[in-house]
């Protein structure tokens, strides 16, 4: 085989993130966002971005339960976490990220409210019983 189409391969391979590679990325966002003295935003508080992020884990977390019912549905999370955490957290980053899901018009926020609707039978006991593993992720009001 071609070098250079291995290469690619190896490339195309590396953007896209593992389920648990994902939640871990999410999870240090998270973490950094929450420990953060300074205020990210200057409109919110930290907390609240980590409570977007957490957001975004919890439904990636119940992509990964309900594959069959996700997969019913036009929205995919787990491709496009890459788009959003990036390897090389720092405050910008964060910043940037939180910006992104705020958007009206952002992928990954009209996934999670298509998904709220569209699988409400399925999903919607985990979210009240708060029963994910993101949900014990705590964060200080």
């Amino acid at each position: 085989m071609n070098k250079l189409i291995i290469h690619k391969y190896k490339k195309i391979l590396k953007e896209h993130l593992t389920y648990n590679d994902a939640v871990s990325l999410i999870k240090k966002y998270i973490k950094i966002t929450k420990n953060e003295d300074a205020q990210i935003n200057e409109y919110v508080p930290n907390v609240h971005i980590a409570m977007i992020f957490r957001e975004v884990l919890i439904f990636l977390e119940l992509e990964n339960m309900y594959p069959t019912e996700f997969h019913n549905i036009p929205y995919k999370f787990l491709p496009k976490i890459s788009e959003y955490f990036k390897n090389n957290i720092t405050i910008v980053q964060i910043h940037n990220t939180y910006q992104m899901l705020r958007r009206k018009e952002d992928y990954l926020r009209n996934g999670m409210k298509y998904a709220n609707i569209e699988l409400h039978h399925v999903i919607q006991h985990h979210i009240n019983n708060k029963d994910l593993n993101a949900h014990k992720i705590k964060l200080k009001y």
